[in-house]
């Protein structure tokens, strides 16, 4: 099963004026594949937090959320920030509790024209070897430009994650600048860890850990404490909103069960 970076989907992207590194776009491909494997349904939350209008970088920018649950996700949300040169993605899928299934995490930025940058990672979830080995395998399969690094022309590796994500990251993250002329790499490589997530979620012989639902909370609470994505969304829309939006939407303090 593979999820393409250029196929069509239902999820339309925005934007107040032409990107260059079209992330937007990417990810609502992604979004749209997800939706349609995962059996995903729209999940409706407040709706002064879905979309909003502020300033970044003194481009005005528009801020659109939307949040999902399903066969294939505990919970999975799309935050996109963009206008101008500002191009803010941010995805997540928490997998079921009974699914031995890793978090899946996108995250791409770009602030000007001329530097983008990709996050892309599957945090595991199990503790036996033989499931952790099956998971990485399938992230080798899937992403062979990450394997190899010139695989996929204009993906720069920048080495180790920032060291606030502390315990959650697995042993073959995405973490790239991407040149603006090859915005189609970056697009293909997140596609594969989404693939991943979507095959791993399906394989019914992976079982969580036994503690999978703390997981899941610690990961949001770290998220919530300790990732920037707050204060970037707090000087462009006000820091109330921000708060709200984080603890409520991006990184929620509740989920189903």
């Amino acid at each position: 099963m593979a999820i393409a970076s250029s196929a069509a989907t239902h999820v339309t992207p925005h934007a107040l004026e032409p990107a260059t590194f079209r992330f937007g776009r990417a990810i609502a491909t992604i979004e749209g594949a997800l939706v349609d494997l995962l059996g995903l349904a729209r999940v409706t939350i407040d709706a002064r937090l879905e979309t909003a209008r502020g300033s970044m970088r003194r481009t005005p920018v528009e801020l659109r959320v939307r949040t999902y649950a399903g066969a294939g996700a505990r919970f999975a949300r799309v935050m996109t920030v963009l206008g101008g040169p500002v191009e803010l993605v941010d995805l997540l899928v928490i997998p079921p509790t009974s699914s031995g299934a890793p978090i899946l995490t996108v995250e791409l930025e770009s602030i000007d024209r001329e530097r983008g940058y990709a996050i892309a990672d599957l945090i595991s979830m199990v503790d036996d070897e033989a499931s952790l080995a099956a998971q990485l395998a399938e992230q080798a399969r899937r992403r062979p430009g990450m394997v190899e690094a010139d695989a996929l022309p204009g993906l720069a590796p920048l080495g180790e994650l920032p060291a606030w994500r502390g315990a959650w990251v697995s042993p073959r993250p995405l973490h790239a600048q991407v040149h603006p002329e090859h915005p189609a790499s970056a697009s293909r490589a997140i596609a594969a860890y989404a693939g991943a997530y979507a095959a791993l979620v399906r394989d019914p012989q992976r079982r969580p850990a036994v503690d999978v639902v703390d997981r899941h909370s610690g990961y949001l609470r770290d998220r919530l404490e300790r990732d920037p994505i707050g204060g970037v969304i707090g000087r462009a829309f006000g820091h109330v909103f921000a708060t709200d939006l984080a603890s409520r939407v991006l990184f929620p303090r509740a989920m189903p069960a």
